[in-house]
């Protein structure tokens, strides 16, 4: 059996210290989630009124998650951001900067440039393929019409 480790005592600064740091980063993290919600509440337009009876609470209780009074819980705030079509983070105030699509903003830095350059790719073979299937249609509309050629009539080879 191994011999217990001795307990450091803490001292009542050392808790008390600790419950301040901890009340601090509460309502700093309050403010900024209610700053967030007010946010992206008052971009898309919509009233506090509307937005407690979609999220199922009391317009008291959006008022008071806005002026950092009250956290919402997990269900409160993705039922919100389902509401509001953003992302969790955007509606808690993160940065979603280096984002280039919901939910990527915790790649690191090098993925995330992969994954740029793999959505330019996808998007400039789309746009090449929306040029090739124009320029077929518009061969198809030179000759006659396919009603002309029947429905399952051949094209007719240049």
């Amino acid at each position: 059996m191994l011999p217990r480790r001795p307990r450091q005592k803490s001292s009542a600064v050392d808790k008390d210290k600790a419950r301040a740091d901890a009340k601090r980063a509460s309502a700093a993290w309050r403010a900024r989630i209610g700053a967030g919600v007010k946010a992206v509440r008052t971009r898309t337009k919509i009233s506090q009124a509307e937005l407690a009876n979609v999220v199922g609470v009391d317009m008291s209780t959006i008022s008071d998650i806005e002026r950092g009074d009250r956290v919402p819980n997990y269900a409160t705030i993705e039922s919100m951001a389902d509401f509001l079509a953003v992302t969790i983070d955007e509606l808690v105030g993160r940065s979603s900067a280096f984002a280039i699509t919901p939910g990527v903003s915790f790649l690191h830095e090098s993925r995330l440039e992969a994954l740029r350059r793999l959505v330019k790719v996808a998007r400039d073979a789309e746009e090449e393929l929306k040029r090739l299937v124009e320029a077929t249609s518009s061969d198809d509309d030179a000759g006659e019409p396919r009603s002309a050629r029947g429905p399952r009539a051949k094209r007719k080879s240049k």
